[in-house]
């Protein structure tokens, strides 16, 4: 096995595998293997081929098709330019940091937060339950979203921590990569139920001022969302027995 050793994995499989298309290893029209195979065979997680594979469809090396594979379309070994593009940390990485930072700055926010505080989550929670179900749309879900989040971590009374949760959340918003997974992505009406009762439940427990129970929920609501997004971009007709996540951390007892 490869054994890559490199911030960035997902840039260094990319830059493999365009190596094999321009030297016709991998032809036009040609499906890659499947995404755990790929994973085997770089020593790496799905969640790294993921976003392999979404850095080879900026460039124009394949086609990523929900449910079909990833298809080989263009040799672009004349004009392609990859460091025109951002190779900063990928969508799945990025998340992984979140589910893990944000769920220890929502413990210290159940201790250190204050009534004005807690009322300012409540009123964006509510309002994000009071959208009429026919005019949500994405931009408006994902600013509330943010607005949550954000509060939480202003919450916790730190601005270091509140300056490295916005900075998470900046990186998204910056991110190339993130925004090729938007394309791919198609949220379900019950998709959006179910961040609002997890987020229903970190304000429970925030209410209760429970460090252990906010964190617990905001990793649990963090990890259903890493697994959703790959779900919603899971490019093979099959899955096997292998997690989606095989890099996970669960640090919370169950």
């Amino acid at each position: 096995m490869n054994h890559i050793k490199d911030q960035r994995l997902f840039y260094k499989i990319a830059q493999d595998i365009q190596k094999k298309i321009e030297r016709k290893e991998y032809a036009i029209g040609i499906r890659l293997p499947a995404e755990a195979k790929l994973a085997k065979q770089y020593d790496v997680s799905r969640a790294v081929i993921r976003e392999a594979v979404l850095f080879l469809e900026i460039q124009g090396y394949v086609e990523a098709r929900v449910g079909a594979g990833v298809y080989v379309i263009e040799d672009k070994s004349q004009d392609s330019n990859v460091s025109s593009l951002d190779t900063g940390a990928g969508p799945f990485e990025i998340m992984q940091a979140r589910q893990l930072i944000e769920s220890e700055v929502a413990a210290l926010a159940a201790v250190r937060i204050t009534p004005k505080d807690l009322k300012n989550i409540k009123e964006i929670l509510d309002q994000d339950i009071n959208i009429a179900d026919g005019n949500r749309n994405h931009l408006e879900h994902f600013e509330l979203d943010k607005a949550f989040h954000l509060a939480i971590a202003e919450a916790s009374n730190n601005n270091t921590l509140y300056l490295i949760v916005k900075n998470l959340w900046d990186l998204r918003a910056q991110n190339a990569l993130w925004e090729r997974l938007n394309q791919h992505l198609s949220f379900t009406q019950s998709d959006w139920n179910e961040a609002q009762k997890n987020h229903e439940k970190i304000y429970k427990a925030l209410a209760q001022k429970s460090p252990q129970k906010t964190k617990e929920a905001m990793y649990k609501h963090l990890h259903n969302i890493r697994n959703l997004l790959l779900e919603l971009t899971q490019f093979d007709d099959s899955l096997d027995d292998s997690p989606f996540f095989d890099d996970d951390i669960n640090l919370i007892k169950s």
